[in-house]
């Protein structure tokens, strides 16, 4: 009597699965990362607008506990958007302000790290660079408006119109984002 022999397992993919595979992970990279960079920039805007909401009101919260003016400066280039705090008993502001977490550094926010080419465009900005101002020993704000801020494309330098609204109420130093539906602080 003769035993039956079975052809052993055939282990592994073919050459056209594969190349199928590869195929429809092509199409999907083509498709899902151009939209990927977008996305970070605005995460990073978000992350940015939040920091500014945070910082300004510790600036104005600085104003009234020390009895000092708070000065907030601007800085934008093309590689960075920085906001740069001081104090003084004028509205001329000299001294540093102090951040919270280290007494001897200068408080500054700065716009997020990005994985954007070192010297691009910073994956967000203000629409418009802001003009300095300050918060009184009262809390008051000599700023009139809201500040925009965007997320920006990394390959074309735009705003890609992922934009935010903050507005700082001059009688009263209140900072508070722009209401859903309001066209205007």
């Amino acid at each position: 009597m003769k035993i039956a022999r079975f052809a052993p397992l055939q282990r592994g993919f073919t050459l056209i699965e594969l190349i199928a595979v590869l195929v429809i992970l092509g199409v999907l990279a083509a498709l899902v990362l151009p939209r990927a960079s977008v996305e970070r920039s605005d995460v990073d805007a978000r992350v940015f607008y939040d920091q500014v909401i945070s910082s300004l009101r510790y600036a104005q919260r600085a104003a009234v506990t020390q009895q000092r003016f708070v000065c907030v400066a601007f800085t934008q280039t093309n590689t960075q958007t920085q906001l740069v705090y001081s104090f003084g008993d004028s509205n001329l502001c000299g001294t540093n302000l102090p951040a919270p977490d280290n007494a001897l550094a200068q408080y500054s926010v700065s716009t997020p790290a990005s994985d954007a080419p070192l010297g691009s465009s910073p994956l967000a900005r203000f629409s418009v660079s802001p003009t300095p101002f300050y918060f009184s020993k009262e809390g008051s704000s000599s700023y009139v408006g809201s500040l925009n801020i965007c997320g920006v494309d990394v390959e074309s330098n735009a705003t890609n119109g992922a934009c935010r609204t903050l507005c700082i109420a001059p009688e009263t130093g209140l900072i508070y984002p722009l209401p859903t539906g309001a066209s205007a602080c």
